[in-house]
């Protein structure tokens, strides 16, 4: 009896140890897609101040979008996102689409 309970015990050990790797591996993979959502929410913060400080009717650059296309659908995917921040995030991006978009229509009216 303590043999096969010895047994039990040690294949639920390694059921439990092999699961730490991967929830180690999902929250580092989280943690990163967070960042990177903070950091190209400055960079669109930082360029939209300076297109307002410039008055340039059509600068070069255009808001960042990229890490948002990328890390909003692994996070949805992930349930890593409340609905209060889904909407703020979905709020920003719309706004920062409508300025590009601007601003490719005032780069070809400048053409």
């Amino acid at each position: 009896m303590l043999e096969h309970t010895k047994e039990i015990v040690l294949v639920l050990l390694g059921f439990v140890l092999a699961a730490v790797p991967l929830w180690y591996d999902r929250k580092r993979r989280l943690k990163g897609h967070f960042q990177a959502l903070r950091a190209e929410l400055d960079l669109v913060e930082e360029k939209a101040k300076i297109f307002l400080n410039d008055e340039v009717a059509s600068p070069l650059y255009r808001m960042p979008l990229r890490v948002y296309e990328v890390a909003v659908p692994i996070l949805l995917t992930e349930e890593a996102l409340s609905e209060e921040e889904v909407t703020f995030l979905a709020r920003f991006y719309s706004q920062a689409e409508d300025i590009n978009r601007g601003l490719d229509n005032a780069a070809a009216m400048l053409a």
